[in-house]
């Protein structure tokens, strides 16, 4: 796409980043150059939450407040109890920490509440009521009846009664319902919020329920209520992923919900404004860092009244320059938030945020037993071959069956036989250094940007910094040195290929991906060949790529769990559209591309959204070129205007350089 013809973007990546100091809570991992194994099972875990707990300043009993007792967080932090994953996530949450870059890996049954509950979410923001009270009246008799007791029961019923609040809400019920039942949902994880929030470990979830509840509550001096907890965000170690979901809507609540303070002087008043001002600036800049739009609609316009009313005050103090300068803000404001608007309306969704879904929805979460099975599969090996010296063929097909679990030690051998990572595990670099993983944020930043010294610059720093001894993190460098390596020039299609190809199979061999049957590949793995497949020239093999990469995903989209994936699912389904209008398949190429547009929009993504409309654009002109009767009726110059705006809104520059020349060169005609 981004060449003077309609080319494949082989550099695009996880676009949820930046890395996080997170993601690999096992520093221990042992390896070697014929096999890994990641993760020292849940003492790891135990370690890393301790470690993390102190660091932040939390004693147990903090942390555990609303949860457990400080002696069962004690036992867990020394390994002698293993949490389930809705705990676990819930003590990270606490801690500031975003499960997004993570794959997890999960024994049947807690998958099987996995599954449902972002069934559940997934109807919720699809506005399929009828189905969403479905699902979660399922859903809560299974896994969240009140009454019963114990942290998990706690947490799920939580979950519960936020969905049906929600839906409450878009049925018409009165504030006075809606506070109560958020009061209730709140008070079962934090008890003691009425004693206010100072030296308390509050997660996104509980922060969210306690700016739902002063809104239908409207105490007194609700104000400062919405300032302490705009405080506590602001001082808090949130991960910026975990930032962008709460702090904008906690300034626009505060601004929209708290109330105008009374102002005695005129000079208050204007520093109360331009305190408005920065936090709205401060939101919006938050949201565009991290490629997120929760709550942006609604500071974009909250900014544009404000900037109006600072633009009139300048005026009559005669302090034109400044309102001139306020003016040029105020025009970028509307164009944006016009974009938005616009787009959103477009494709049939709100443009302003209309429930708390995108708090819950968790990517990346596979079943234990059926990424064995199909990971034995791919790689050839018979039963009695992957467990010889470590457990019988009949555990092995019960645990493929999802029959039985069975202990961890058993599957994370499994795992590492399997050259795969066992339990909560990066998508790239196994490394405990904080430096390494800032470097390898700002390394994909450079090859997206193409900032190809820099890249080759941060590649050394991470080099010394990491132990190339594990396959994993020698993938994820040839892999991106590759990358760079083809951006400067320097390597033809055909090299490019042989170096991706080199990182595949550091991990997996290149025949076993490429094999028509159903597989499990990681995040890194479906990356090379999603690479790989940009450079081939044969239309047969082409297309064989193009059929792999589909079917990668094929499960999560007929189950309706695409959001469940959807950050990998941007980068790879965007590489298909663009290698099927290429190829011709113009319809399908467009059909794939709106269902991109409009799951980014429903979980407020503003990532891949512009590659979309570009790539609708570019198909439709296409067909007009060689007389094809379109279903698409468009505006070229007004989707290259939007295509600015979208790739200006999450700062992707190279996106942005390339669409400004195409409407140039259109304007110029």
């Amino acid at each position: 796409m981004y060449g003077d013809e309609k080319t494949s973007d082989a550099e695009r990546q996880y676009d949820d980043m930046p890395l996080q100091d997170d993601e690999l809570w096992n520093d221990t991992a042992q390896g070697n150059e014929e096999r890994q194994t990641y993760g020292e099972g849940q003492e790891a875990f135990g370690v890393y939450l301790s470690g993390r707990r102190n660091e932040w300043g939390y004693t147990l009993k903090q942390l555990a407040e609303g949860l457990c007792s400080a002696s069962e967080l004690s036992r867990i932090e020394n390994g002698e109890r293993t949490p389930d994953k809705v705990f676990r996530d819930r003590l990270l949450a606490r801690m500031g920490i975003s499960p997004d870059l993570h794959e997890y890996f999960l024994f049947y049954d807690e998958y099987d509440p996995w599954k449902l509950r972002q069934q559940v979410l997934n109807a919720m923001i699809e506005r399929d009521l009828v189905q969403a009270e479905a699902l979660l009246s399922a859903y809560r008799e299974k896994y969240g009846r009140e009454g019963t007791t114990g942290v998990y029961s706690r947490l799920e019923q939580q979950f519960c009664l936020n969905m049906e609040v929600q839906l409450a809400r878009l049925n018409g019920a009165a504030e006075e319902k809606l506070a109560e039942l958020f009061q209730k949902a709140l008070q079962l994880t934090a008890p003691q919020i009425d004693q206010g929030i100072r030296g308390q470990a509050l997660s996104v979830h509980e922060m969210d329920l306690l700016l739902e509840t002063l809104r239908y509550e409207k105490p007194a001096g609700a104000k400062e209520h919405y300032r302490e907890l705009l405080i506590y965000i602001e001082k808090s170690r949130l991960d910026p992923l975990s930032r962008a979901r709460i702090y904008p809507k906690a300034i626009y609540y505060f601004l929209q919900y708290g109330g105008s303070s009374a102002c005695d002087e005129e000079q208050d008043c204007e520093k109360e404004q331009e305190e408005a001002l920065r936090l709205c600036e401060e939101g919006i800049e938050l949201l565009r860092n991290t490629g997120r739009a929760y709550y942006l609609v609604e500071l974009l316009d909250t900014r544009r009244v404000l900037l109006q009313e600072s633009i009139e005050a300048f005026y009559n103090q005669g302090e034109k320059w400044k309102a001139k300068a306020r003016e040029v803000e105020q025009e970028k404001n509307e164009e944006w938030l016009r974009t938005l608007e616009q787009t959103y309306e477009e494709y049939g969704i709100s443009p302003r945020m209309e429930n708390t879904c995108y708090l819950y929805v968790e990517k990346g979460v596979h079943c234990i037993g059926d990424v064995i099975r199909l990971r034995r599969n791919m790689l050839g090996l018979s039963r009695r071959q992957l467990c010889e010296n470590l457990c019988s063929e009949k555990t092995l097909r019960r645990l493929e069956r999802n029959e039985q679990r069975t202990q961890k030690e058993i599957v994370r051998e499994l795992f590492g036989r399997l050259n795969l990572a066992a339990e909560y595990c990066r998508m790239e670099l196994i490394t405990d250094s904080a430096e390494a993983k800032e470097c390898m944020s700002e390394l994909r930043t450079s090859i997206r940007n193409r900032d190809c010294d820099k890249a080759d610059f941060l590649l050394q720093k991470i080099k010394k910094m990491v132990s190339l001894k594990y396959p994993l993190n020698r993938q994820t460098i040839l892999r991106h040195q590759a990358l760079n390596e083809l951006y400067k020039g320097k390597t033809t299609g055909e090299e490019f290929c042989a170096r991706v190809i080199a990182a595949l199979e550091c991990t997996l061999p290149l025949q076993a991906a490429t094999l028509p049957d159903e597989k499990y590949m990681t995040n890194e793995e479906v990356l090379c060949i999603q690479n790989i497949a940009s450079k081939q020239k044969g239309m047969e093999e082409k297309r064989k790529y193009i059929e792999l990469l589909c079917g990668v995903y094929r499960f999560y989209e007929e189950n309706g769990l695409i959001s469940s994936c959807l950050n990998m699912y941007e980068v790879v389904m965007d590489h298909v559209t663009n290698e099927l209008g290429n190829m011709g398949e113009y319809d399908r190429s467009n059909e794939i591309s709106r269902v991109l547009i409009t799951e980014s929009l429903r979980l407020r993504r503003l990532y891949g959204v512009h590659d979309s409309i570009y790539n609708i654009m570019w198909n439709n002109e296409q067909q007009q070129k060689e007389g094809i009767l379109s279903t698409g009726i468009g505006n070229p110059e007004f989707d290259l205007q939007r295509c600015i705006v979208f790739s200006e809104l999450c700062k992707e520059t190279h996106a942005r350089s390339f669409y400004v020349r195409k409407l140039k060169a259109r304007i110029n005609d």
